[in-house]
């Protein structure tokens, strides 16, 4: 039984980031797609022998797992996602999609791309939630909140306030 803890204590948030979301997804069936030689850099076409597999001048590839550009990526990735989070007793709220719940822990997040957002009260409940992510995705972890979807985010939980900014656009 999960342990699940609110005392009242103020709300905090961590972001993570899950490496290569999109790519981790395995496909149901495989996906095949026909490339020219002439797109690979040289040293890929002499490491693979590409020459001797290509036929009028193109390789057919066979996909495992999802790529960029697939048009069901997106889908496909989110279903995997809920299939890794349901056994751990997460459900996606209904009337607002990409926002999860615990149905014991005050534990709340939202995925946006590969971006997960985590408001939570005990460190232990986010704790539970980052181990029962990093079976299946590689996470990088930002305990302060500061940086969601390419948004600096600056809190001050004192004066409950919020500063937001984008530096590299005006």
């Amino acid at each position: 039984m999960e342990q699940c803890n609110d005392h009242g204590e103020s709300k905090l948030y961590i972001c993570l980031d899950i490496k290569n979301f999109y790519l981790c997804t395995p496909l149901a069936q495989y996906e095949y797609m026909r490339m020219k030689l002439t797109d690979f850099p040289e040293h890929i076409i002499q490491q693979y022998d590409l020459n001797s597999k290509a036929k009028t001048g193109s390789v057919y590839i066979k996909t495992r797992q999802s790529i960029y550009g697939l048009p069901q990526s997106g889908r496909l990735a989110n279903d995997f996602f809920c299939e890794k989070l349901h056994p751990q007793r997460y459900y996606e709220v209904s009337h607002t999609l990409r926002i999860w719940k615990h149905v014991r822990c005050p534990i709340q997040s939202t995925l946006v791309m590969d971006n997960f957002r985590v408001k939570y009260s005990q460190k232990q409940d986010v704790d539970n939630l980052i181990q029962s992510l990093k079976n299946d995705f590689t996470l990088s972890k930002d305990w302060k909140g500061g940086l969601y979807c390419g948004i600096l985010l600056s809190w001050d939980y004192e004066n409950r306030t919020l500063d937001i900014s984008m530096t590299s656009y005006i």
